[in-house]
């Protein structure tokens, strides 16, 4: 009967302890020293949004793979890039755990896609590369870590930011600018 409540009393007070203000002090997010938008920006995005075609405004919701539009020797396919992209894309999933080129041939392909959308698409929007990093950034010759849940059990906040500091960096090298993580909890 005792394990019954000292089970829930452990968990609780390991959630207390874990979410105190002593452990957070010195953390500082990027994000909250800007505002996200402004008037100016919002007016931006408004105009760009209402001057799009039904097709465009879609193709921002479309998803697709960096492998589809280059050749066996890792040139760029324009044709295939005419026919598939001629309204954009909006994002680009896991453009390097679906590579097993190096890492610079890798950056060199999303540099070209990217050069790609930007001069022959109608409002010229570069596409929004994302990857899953739970373990640092799944591709050839990549550091990898332990998972978010293996670093959560280290009590270690400060550990957990280097890792991530570290994955951004190796991420941002290739191109990358969304990290998809779930395990961040």
């Amino acid at each position: 009967m005792r394990k019954y409540f000292f089970l829930p009393l452990a968990a609780l007070l390991l959630c207390l302890w874990g979410c105190s203000t002593q452990q957070t002090e010195g953390f500082s997010l990027q994000a909250n020293s800007q505002p996200l938008s402004s008037p100016e920006v919002a007016a931006r995005v408004d105009a760009l949004y209402d001057d799009m075609s039904q097709e465009e405004r879609a193709a921002q919701l479309h998803g697709t793979y960096l492998s589809f539009f280059f050749t066996e020797s890792g040139q760029l396919d324009t044709l295939r890039c005419r026919k598939m992209l001629a309204n954009g894309a909006g994002h680009v999933s896991q453009y390097a755990s679906n590579s097993t080129t190096s890492p610079d041939s890798l950056r060199d392909q999303v540099a070209a896609l990217q050069q790609w959308l930007i001069a022959n698409t109608p409002h010229h929007i570069p596409a929004l590369f994302h990857e899953e990093v739970i373990s640092g950034i799944a591709t050839r010759d990549a550091t990898v870590y332990p998972q978010q849940i293996g670093l959560a059990c280290s009590f270690n906040p400060e550990l957990a930011m280097v890792k991530t500091r570290q994955t951004a960096a190796d991420m941002r090298k290739l191109g990358g600018m969304l990290a998809l993580s779930p395990m961040v909890d």
